[in-house]
């Protein structure tokens, strides 16, 4: 049984501060975007990112247009996408500061690699640099499909989760999941 609202065709939208409470209730693993601002490292977390190719090496990203960050992508036209380990949640947290300066210490940040043009975050378990391929407006925020160039990975650890408005442990989760016969992604 569902409850709630339901919207019809032509009837108002969803208000936004309902929408973003039931958004809440999605897990996803938390992802800093990387720039660079007055030549020095910036960070952003975001929740939206997804795979969308793998010939030509292709993600999404989604920023809010109003963010300085979206301001740099659209700018440089390049950005980088760290994946965040379990272990990474205080990185996470000052990006995700709303109104505040966001730039990135030394410590945050992985040591240069020839070809890579963009800031990585140390500890990441994947970071990938990459360029824009296309802008998209959508509502109030921007879908900024990117072309993969580089990519890192860390040689272990789990991924930094986040839902219902906080940071989750996934070995918990892990414990708990029992193997099924249809695994997503998998070929049938």
């Amino acid at each position: 049984m569902t409850t709630g609202a339901v919207c019809d065709a032509g009837t108002e939208p969803v208000p936004a501060d309902e929408l973003r409470s039931v958004l809440r209730r999605l897990v996803s693993g938390v992802t800093v975007l990387t720039t660079e601002h007055d030549g020095r490292p910036w960070g952003m977390t975001v929740s939206a990112f997804t795979p969308v190719s793998l010939d030509p090496p292709l993600a999404l990203v989604c920023v809010n247009r109003a963010t300085t960050t979206a301001g740099h992508i659209i700018e440089q036209q390049r950005v980088g996408i760290n994946v965040l380990a379990s272990d990474q949640a205080e990185i996470s947290g000052r990006c995700a500061e709303p109104g505040t300066p966001k730039f990135l210490v030394p410590s945050d940040l992985a040591d240069w690699v020839p070809g890579w043009k963009t800031p990585r975050i140390a500890g990441s378990l994947v970071s990938f640099d990459t360029t824009v391929d296309s802008l998209l407006d959508a509502g109030t925020h921007l879908v900024v499909i990117v072309r993969i160039g580089n990519v890192a990975t860390a040689s272990a650890g789990h991924p930094l989760l986040y839902g219902g408005g906080r940071y989750l442990d996934i070995s918990s989760i892990h414990q708990s999941i029992r193997p099924t016969q249809h695994q997503p992604g998998a070929r049938t």
